[in-house]
């Protein structure tokens, strides 16, 4: 049997067995624990360092594109700076209370006041009030209109009257809000400086023109007397001579007659075209009978030379509305339209009317004809006629239109101040 000593140390050796296998259990148990402890952590650790990695990525990304964005706007703003320095004319933003933000390098040297030394000023010293004023007054419209304004403004630089187009726009923030004015300016005292010895060179030719007209009218009127009273005298004389030979013949002298008979017949048409050409030259209705019934004897004049084309004229009476040498150049201009439509159109009708509206007449001459395209027919040498009619017309200070196309006839309208007339 064994000893208690014996059962004794058993007993210790299995109770430390079992409290070693507890403790190492326990510890497996904790190794465990910590292991994934461990591991979570160093999923978290990974995590962590993936999201720093993205972040970090997206920070370089956002720096990259902040410096792009740098690059881009450094660029703009030389682009922007490059045009205004070489833009052919001054450049300027004022704040809305009247405050220089920039000027350009063209306004310096336009105005003689250093740049920076007007920013953030309403305006030099130099400049008198009533500009001041002026510029706040127009700056403030833009404001007030959210519209650009277009201006001619004049200064008086180096001892003369300069001209300036100036435009003034407004500059709006990202809530639609004004918050600058900006203007643009263009010395354009050359120009009208052109302009002004285009209009002096114009008035002259047309003077020129007028003369000229006017001379032409004189001569037609000297070769009509000389028609009437020379020509026209003699073949009456030779018509009523033959007409007293004839009736001088023998009954037997019958062939003699009928020659006679021909020849007082071709001297009658003779006589008529003689007279056709007088009234063309000098169209006595206009002085006896006044300018209304003039147009009207001219409408039917063409109507008996054309009896193919139907003719409908609708005039108002405009005696007494303009002197004698307008009334010559409409009754010019009429005559001129009207044998254009003899000559060209081959019209089936033509209608003319004549209104008096307030101190206006309107004049319109309208066919069916053959028509022409307008971008061709003022560059042919055939269209004098359209020319002097156009001409005649912004001689008496009047508005000349003409419509055609093709196949579809032609409308010349012209209106003819009442005002201007009595004034030429």
């Amino acid at each position: 049997m064994p000893s208690t000593l014996a059962i004794v140390n058993i007993a210790i050796i299995v109770i430390l067995l079992g409290v070693t296998w507890w403790f190492a259990l326990s510890t497996s148990r904790i190794l465990r624990q910590s292991q994934d402890q461990v591991t979570a952590l160093q999923q978290q650790a990974i995590a962590k360092i993936e999201e720093l990695q993205f972040s970090y990525a997206q920070t370089l990304k956002e720096i990259d594109e902040r410096h792009q964005a740098e690059d881009r706007l450094k660029e703009s703003e030389e682009a922007f700076a490059a045009f205004m320095e070489h833009l052919p004319g001054t450049a300027t933003m004022r704040d809305t209370e009247g405050r220089f933000l920039f000027a350009n390098e063209t306004w310096e040297k336009t105005f003689g006041h250093r740049r920076l030394e007007w920013l953030n000023e309403t305006s030099p010293d130099a400049w008198p009030p009533e500009r001041v004023n002026s510029l706040s007054e127009l700056d403030q419209q833009v404001l007030d209109s959210r519209l650009p304004l277009e201006n001619i403004e004049t200064l008086e630089q180096n001892g003369q009257t300069n001209f300036w187009l100036v435009n003034r726009f407004p500059i709006l923030n990202r809530e639609d809000h004004p918050t600058m004015v900006g203007a643009v300016g263009i010395d354009i005292t050359a120009r009208r400086c052109a302009e002004e010895a285009l209009r002096l060179s114009e008035q002259k030719l047309r003077s020129l023109a007028a003369q000229l007209l006017s001379a032409q009218e004189q001569e037609r009127k000297r070769l009509a007397a000389e028609l009437h009273d020379e020509l026209g005298h003699a073949l009456l004389t030779l018509k009523l001579r033959l007409e007293s030979l004839e009736e001088q013949l023998q009954p037997q002298q019958e062939s003699l007659k009928e020659e006679v008979r021909k020849i007082l017949g071709f001297i009658s048409e003779t006589i008529a075209d003689v007279r056709r050409l007088y009234l063309d030259l000098s169209p006595g209705d206009l002085e006896d009978l006044g300018l209304t019934t003039a147009l009207n004897s001219l409408a039917e004049d063409f109507g008996e030379l054309h009896r193919k084309i139907h003719w409908t004229v609708n005039l108002d009476n405009i005696d007494g509305l303009f002197p004698l040498p307008v009334q010559t150049t409409i009754y010019r201009i009429m005559q001129e339209a009207l044998t254009n439509i003899g000559k060209h159109a081959d019209p089936d009708h033509v209608t003319i009317t004549i209104a008096k509206e307030d101190e206006r007449v309107f004049f319109v001459i309208q066919d069916d004809g053959k028509g022409f395209d307008r971008n061709k027919i003022f560059l042919d040498k055939n269209t004098l006629g359209l020319l002097s009619i156009e001409e005649r017309v912004k001689i008496l200070g009047g508005a000349f239109e003409i419509w055609s196309q093709e196949n579809q006839g032609v409308k010349i309208s012209f209106t003819i101040p009442v005002a201007g007339g009595n004034n030429s």
